[in-house]
């Protein structure tokens, strides 16, 4: 006769693991995702991505140089005026960097 052994997980584990996948999209940055596709619309927010909060910042990783500029000119203060709007008025930074190794100066 076989015996087969199966691992298991405690229903705990699985629980607070999907509390922090939970809380981790309610959170500053997920709410600083939206707001910033909502700013910039589709198409731009498919070039560049939210790729990090900090304290007082938020970081946007951008595909290519052209778009840095474009972004960091038009949509940088639209974007902080949205973050204060939305209650995230201590995100008072925004830092553009190049996604690619290649980056282009």
């Amino acid at each position: 006769m076989k015996t087969a052994r199966k691992d298991f997980v405690s229903i705990k584990g699985i629980v607070n693991g999907v509390l922090r996948k939970v809380r981790a999209r309610s959170g500053p940055r997920a709410r600083a995702e939206e707001i910033w596709t909502r700013v910039v619309g589709e198409e731009l927010a498919a070039l560049a991505r939210v790729s990090g909060v900090s304290a007082d910042a938020v970081e946007i990783e951008v595909t290519g140089a052209a778009a840095r500029a474009e972004l960091s000119s038009f949509y940088r203060d639209r974007y902080l005026k949205a973050l204060k709007d939305a209650g995230l008025a201590h995100l008072r930074r925004v830092h553009f960097t190049m996604s690619d190794a290649r980056q282009e100066h």
